[in-house]
């Protein structure tokens, strides 16, 4: 009929959608990012300190996607939360954690028969990598196993190391939100596989508050 049609929506199934839609959600809340707000496409994440500030913040953010065209469907929304969930991690007041369904599925992964299979898990494992004293180390004999010059093959040395990461994975720590007033930790470590470091902080009844882990191969 010589009409031109547009979507009101971003379709799904488009290769480039996420990525378009994600620059559009940074360029819609350009100088809120980091300061207030966390977008991962459509998953908003409003956090502050008070719940005066909180209302501020949300206020500010609703303005602004209400000037841009955006709309968020109340059903979908959460208000004043000291708990939620976003991205695979449980997110609180005090700490952060794994999401359990994302642990589970860490722990009925099959052994990886390719490295196709490898990736994914390695991919699924890495999400939760902050959570995990020498994760890097500790994956080293699965992380060579991607190098395309070597043929795949799963011995017992790779077997014990998809082990060890899940059960690292199955035993970690909480990782807490600094506390003002205690002194930080840094503490590093590296070899001739890896290097790694873990930032805590320790109360004064000598707890020790697991903040983040970073470690590299």
């Amino acid at each position: 009929d010589g009409a031109s049609y547009e979507f009101n929506v971003m379709p799904f199934g488009l290769t480039r959608a996420p990525g378009t839609f994600q620059k559009l959600m940074n360029e819609v809340l350009r100088g809120q990012i980091h300061h207030f707000v966390k977008v991962y496409l459509d998953d908003i994440v409003i956090y502050s300190r008070t719940q005066e500030e909180h209302v501020q913040h949300l206020r500010r953010v609703l303005e602004r996607l209400r000037q841009h065209g955006l709309c968020a469907s109340p059903d979908k929304c959460m208000f004043a939360a000291t708990e939620i969930t976003y991205l695979g991690h449980v997110i609180t007041q005090e700490h952060n954690m794994p999401q359990e369904k994302h642990l589970e599925n860490i722990k009925q992964y099959a052994v990886p028969r390719n490295v196709k299979d490898l990736r994914k898990f390695l991919g699924t494992a890495g999400w939760l990598r902050e959570y995990v004293p020498y994760f890097a180390t500790k994956a080293a004999p699965l992380t060579d196993l991607l190098d395309s010059k070597k043929k795949f093959k799963w011995t017992a040395v790779e077997q014990s190391a998809f082990e060890e990461l899940k059960e690292a994975l199955a035993q970690h720590e909480p990782l807490h939100r600094p506390q003002g007033g205690l002194r930080y930790c840094l503490q590093t470590d590296a070899s001739a596989v890896g290097m790694a470091a873990v930032l805590f902080q320790t109360t004064k009844d000598g707890q020790r508050r697991l903040i983040s882990c970073a470690s590299a191969k």
